[in-house]
């Protein structure tokens, strides 16, 4: 399986195509991975479960692991720790909510030799 940061890239990537902007939508200091309401797609979409509608999402699948949306372990029989996937998954998502909210670099114009005036 990808890393969750692949995961990650994954799912924002589709939000870009599907929901331009939506970085600027997710409240960071409420985000919360594992719960339905504050999670990526709580935040966008109302609800976990609308989002992966509205997104053609097969949540009983593997989709929203694949595009991070979820994880691994909320599948599990066996459990691992999930806090620390959860933990992860926000990070990641911080991350790429962070790439898309920063601000363009500024044009600079390309350095040139001095010129110098015949006197």
């Amino acid at each position: 399986m990808d890393t969750i940061a692949e995961r990650v890239r994954r799912g924002a990537a589709l939000l870009d195509e599907r929901r331009p902007g939506w970085a600027g939508e997710i409240d960071t200091g409420t985000l919360e991975m594992e719960c339905p309401n504050f999670c990526i797609l709580g935040q966008i979409y109302g609800r976990f479960d609308t989002g992966c509608e509205t997104l053609g999402i097969d949540d009983s699948a593997e989709d929203g692991i694949v595009l991070s949306f979820d994880t691994a372990s909320a599948r599990d029989v066996v459990y691992r720790d999930i806090a620390a996937e959860y933990d992860a998954l926000k990070a990641a998502w911080l991350a790429e909510i962070a790439a898309r909210l920063e601000p363009e670099p500024a044009w600079e114009p390309e350095p040139r030799e001095a010129l110098v005036c015949a006197t």
